[in-house]
């Protein structure tokens, strides 16, 4: 599935013009923000891959959501909704600087720095938007 969504996205030349293009812009410009509009070279290497993965992990997530259902004929949840979970993890870890469940001092990531800046808020990029389904179990 993944392979599918991203098969015609070339993430190092995405036209800047294109939806895509616009929404990594986006992303990257939010972040930066976040971070007090001052990031530094690893920073900045950060931003571009959460910038990238927050684009495939909504792509992925908005496919999920135009399903007419979520689960196969033999009753098991489909890969696509695992493999989106993952992509999310992954988004997670990069904006938490690693460990998502315990960051340590000095490994705040992208997502703690930007709360030291008087006034920011954290960063929350939600997984479905608000017609997201419920799956029966």
């Amino acid at each position: 599935m993944r392979t599918r969504v991203l098969r015609g996205v070339r993430l190092d030349g995405v036209d800047k013009r294109s939806q895509v293009g616009v929404a990594l812009r986006r992303v990257r410009q939010e972040l930066t923000d976040h971070l007090g509009g001052d990031a530094s070279a690893p920073e900045r290497i950060l931003v571009e891959e959460a910038a990238k993965a927050r684009v495939i992990a909504a792509a992925v997530g908005d496919w999920i959501l135009r399903q007419e259902t979520l689960v196969r004929d033999d009753g098991e949840l489909l890969a696509v909704v695992m493999q989106h979970a993952q992509l999310v993890g992954n988004l997670t870890r990069i904006l938490a600087g690693g460990d998502a469940r315990a960051a340590s001092p000095g490994r705040e990531g992208i997502a703690g720095r930007g709360r030291e800046a008087a006034g920011r808020r954290r960063l929350r990029f939600p997984a479905h938007g608000p017609g997201a389904r419920r799956v029966a179990g």
